[in-house]
């Protein structure tokens, strides 16, 4: 009997919270606002060395799905813009 309250005591108390649409999550903007960027090195040892930065022309690129239509990557031959459905699609690294 003590298990069954106690269960539907659980259910009962728990408060469950939607979360907020978080902005700019698939770039939807054109922008990176709402994102940390970083950029860094790693040492002799292996080690990331990571900064916080702002959008570096080439290591930080946003595809747009009607200027960048007919792009493809140069290595896997595939388009840069994700087919998904979505405005954008970014390449993180210079290649």
């Amino acid at each position: 009997m003590f298990k069954r309250i106690f269960i539907l005591f659980l259910f009962i108390s728990v408060n469950s919270f939607a979360q907020n649409a978080t902005p700019n999550i698939g770039f939807d903007d054109g922008t990176f606002g709402h994102w940390v960027l970083y950029a860094g090195r790693v040492d002799n040892l292996g080690n990331a060395i990571p900064s916080e930065t702002y959008p570096i022309p080439e290591r930080f690129v946003i595809f747009d799905k009607v200027a960048d239509a007919n792009k493809v990557d140069p290595y896997g031959n595939f388009p840069v813009v994700c087919p998904n459905g979505s405005n954008h699609s970014i390449r993180l690294g210079d290649r």
